[in-house]
């Protein structure tokens, strides 16, 4: 059903796990964070056309983070569950940024790069899945 759902998403989080297989001693591991940005990126602008995500006048339609949190806030607007998940973002997107263009990026720091954008991903997609038939 991501797939479905979200299938520019799922591409890119799909080459990204191809990238991690590689052996290739001169690739740059900060590579993963940048591909990484691009798939919150697509996520978010999937949310946005696929499920009517109301943003306030003063988000952009690329802010990544506003479009995420307002989703979050529209369907799960109160208690711990919903400021958890607005952490999470904003935690996800922060350390990505942090390890973009980063020469000294391993690839296991990549691969947990990887893991917790996907992690993300999915979770806000498990609740697309359970609001929508």
């Amino acid at each position: 059903p991501f797939n479905s759902r979200f299938p520019d998403t799922s591409n890119i989080l799909q080459a990204i796990s191809a990238e991690l297989n590689t052996d290739d001693p001169t690739f740059n591991w900060f590579n993963v964070a940048n591909s990484c940005r691009e798939a919150l990126k697509k996520f978010s602008s999937e949310l946005l056309n696929a499920f009517q995500v109301s943003l306030d006048s003063n988000t952009k339609s690329g802010d990544v983070k506003a479009i995420l949190k307002s989703f979050v806030l529209q369907h799960y607007s109160t208690g711990r569950f919903s400021e958890t998940l607005l952490e999470l973002i904003q935690s996800v997107w922060n350390h990505t940024q942090s390890i973009l263009h980063r020469d000294s990026t391993t690839k296991e720091e990549a691969v947990r790069c990887f893991v917790w954008t996907s992690l993300l991903v999915l979770e806000l997609g498990i609740l697309v899945s359970q609001d929508q038939p």
